[in-house]
C-alpha cells in the first residue's frame, strides 16, 4: 500500500515538473479576457456521491451462466481539496445498517485521489480499492433462493483494486482545465479546445478461494481454477471540449 502511494506521489511529481517546464516554454498563461484566476487559490469540496461497480467472470464455454459479484457499498462521501494547481480527494463508503449488513456482508472500501490542474494541462493519479463481496445473481445457483428474506452467499476474501494513471492537454489560451475541474479559475467567456490524454489503469483481483458456486464447479471448469488475475489498459485519445 505504501509503496503504491509513493509511486503515485513520484509519477505527479514528474507530472507537476513536466507541465512547468511547458509553461515556461510555450509560455502558456491564459487569456484574461476569457479566464480570470482567483486571488483565494484554495478549494474545498464536500461531496456524497454514488458509484457502481461490479465484478463479472464469464465463461464463454458456458455464456448462460455468469457469476456476478457486488460490493456491499452504495453510497460513499468525501472531500476535495485543491490549493493552486494541486489537488487531492479523499472518499469512504457511508455505512449501512446492520440488517444490510448480515444479508450482503461486509464491504471495507479506499479511495484516493491526486491531481495537478493548470489552464491548459491535467495529471491525475487514483488508487481504489474493495474487500468483500456478495453473489448478486445466487439465485441462479441456488435453487428456492428467495432475494427478499435469504442472506447472500459471500466472499469477505475477495478483493479488487485500480491504480489510474493519466495526463491530459488542451491547445487554447482561451478555456481553462482548472476552471472546468477544480475551480481555481473562472471562465468568463464560452470557449473550446482540441484535447489530447493518455492514460494508464492496472487493475487486480484477489480470492483465497473458490469464486464458482459449489454446485457448479463442474459446470464451469475454467472458472473453478481462477483465484487473481492482474489487467493492464493503455489508452490514447484525441477530442474536443467546450466550456459555458
Amino acid at each position: 500500500m505504501k509503496q503504491i502511494v509513493i509511486f503515485s506521489i513520484l509519477i505527479l511529481s514528474c507530472y507537476s515538473a513536466t507541465a512547468q517546464i511547458l509553461d515556461k516554454i510555450l509560455k502558456r498563461e491564459p487569456d484574461t479576457v476569457y479566464v480570470m484566476p482567483y486571488k483565494n487559490k484554495i478549494t474545498a469540496k464536500p461531496f456524497v456521491s454514488q458509484q457502481f461497480m461490479s465484478l463479472n467472470l464469464i465463461d464463454f464455454d458456458n455464456e448462460s451462466k455468469n457469476i456476478v459479484y457486488n460490493p456491499n457499498v452504495k453510497l460513499y462521501t468525501g472531500v476535495e481539496l485543491n490549493y493552486k494547481f494541486l489537488g487531492f480527494a479523499f472518499s469512504a463508503k457511508i455505512p449501512r445498517i446492520k440488517s444490510m449488513q448480515a444479508k450482503f456482508g461486509d464491504t471495507k472500501f479506499f479511495n484516493f485521489k491526486l491531481n495537478i490542474t493548470t489552464s491548459h494541462f491535467g495529471a491525475e493519479a487514483f488508487f481504489q480499492r474493495y474487500n468483500g463481496f456478495y453473489l448478486l445473481n445466487a439465485k441462479d445457483f441456488i435453487s428456492n433462493f428467495s432475494v427478499l428474506s435469504d442472506t447472500f452467499p459471500q466472499q469477505e476474501d475477495l478483493g479488487v483494486y485500480n491504480l489510474g494513471l493519466s495526463a491530459y492537454w488542451q491547445f487554447s489560451k482561451k478555456m481553462s482545465l482548472a476552471a472546468a475541474f477544480n475551480q481555481t479559475q473562472r471562465q468568463l467567456k464560452t470557449a473550446g479546445s482540441f484535447f489530447f490524454m493518455t492514460s494508464y489503469l492496472l487493475s487486480g483481483i484477489s480470492n483465497e478461494g473458490v469464486l464458482v458456486p459449489d454446485s457448479f464447479l463442474n459446470t464451469l471448469p475454467h472458472l473453478a481454477s481462477y483465484r487473481s488475475g492482474i489487467y493492464n489498459t493503455f489508452a490514447i485519445a484525441p477530442g474536443y471540449g467546450k466550456t459555458f
